[in-house]
């Protein structure tokens, strides 16, 4: 019996890599259950509770006092199951308007309770919180225009404070219960449970909406319009994205700029996952072919000794043409 070739090894190899990849991607999307013999915790939405939406406003990532913040909106018929889109008014503090930071702080916690001030939402019962900075440093994106031209002298290029114009909230909804053993990692460090022993429904800022395209460089007003989007999300995005995040992070942490990343979320944010998928295994496919090629080509010039059967002038011009193609790939890096 006739050994496989080494090639047909390697071949079988990466086509189940690329399957096995595609699959732990797919995983992500579906729902742990909850059997019989398996001890679970309740999701604290099953039973449908009345909730509102806080928003404050800060300087500073900890808020010390109600001194430092500023109640931005409150929400108090919060319908988590239904999408909407809200443009909220934040007043821009002197420190913010001076190059410094601003952070959007969310509260989401029973409707019975009463929020005037920051120190009613942190201190009331089955809250959930979460924070996300709404100023971003770069470069103006009109003195790099300018630079390209050559009409912006250096001194101007330092980064300065910017805005972001649309931000987006998602809760995790579509799930009753989730199982101890099994618990996917991701979600670990959000669940908190109740007075009751539920877990707190799990609050994410998109990710995917938080685009360069959306920065706007602070003008002299002292205040600024911004576009909130709630959407609520199942378990396979939000896996996705807490995924995403913690990639994100590793890249950013080894040295890429915040344009590479801002690439990376458009391939996700603006792809079906399924097409992704698809994408992703043809371009394998077709990877793995044009290695196949290659091998073969070099295999049929080794047995080659003459070029009888075939035209000098044909193989010469081939040759010019793949090294100019390369030239210009080692131009364009």
């Amino acid at each position: 019996m006739q050994l496989p070739s080494l090639t047909l090894i390697l071949s079988v190899v990466f086509i189940i890599y690329i399957i096995h990849s595609i699959w732990h991607l797919a995983k992500l999307f579906i729902p742990p259950t909850c059997s019989p013999d398996v001890r679970c915790i309740n999701y604290f939405l099953h039973h449908n509770p009345q909730l509102q939406m806080v928003l404050f406003t800060c300087p500073r990532l900890r808020p010390n006092s109600d001194r430092d913040t500023e109640l931005t909106t409150t929400i108090r018929e919060f319908n988590y199951n239904t999408a909407f889109e809200k443009t909220i008014t934040v007043r821009l503090t002197r420190e913010t308007l001076n190059n410094g930071s601003l952070y959007l702080h969310l509260f989401v916690l029973p409707r019975r309770v009463s929020v005037n001030h920051w120190n009613d939402a942190s201190q009331a019962s089955d809250r959930v919180y979460t924070r996300v900075a709404l100023s971003h440093y770069q470069v103006p994106s009109s003195a790099t225009y300018q630079l390209l031209t050559g009409g912006v002298e250096k001194k101007q290029l330092k980064p300065v404070t910017h805005i972001k114009s649309s931000i987006g909230v998602n809760v995790l909804t579509g799930i009753t219960a989730l199982p101890l053993v099994g618990m996917p990692a991701e979600l670990q460090p959000y669940l908190r449970t109740s007075h009751d022993g539920h877990f707190l429904p799990i609050v994410h800022f998109d990710i995917m909406k938080d685009r360069l395209r959306n920065l706007v460089e602070i003008s002299g007003n002292s205040t600024v319009d911004i576009k909130f989007n709630y959407a609520p999300v199942s378990i396979g995005p939000l896996r996705l994205m807490l995924h995403l995040n913690l990639a994100f992070d590793s890249l950013r942490s080894v040295g890429f700029a915040d344009k590479d990343l801002d690439e990376v979320k458009g391939i996700f944010a603006d792809t079906n996952i399924y097409l992704l998928c698809a994408t992703v295994f043809i371009s394998s496919m077709h990877l793995l072919f044009d290695f196949l090629a290659l091998k073969n080509d070099v295999s049929f010039w080794r047995s080659r000794t003459t070029l009888a059967g075939l035209s000098g002038r044909t193989v010469m011009w081939r040759a010019f043409s793949q090294l100019v193609i390369f030239m210009y790939l080692m131009d364009e890096e």
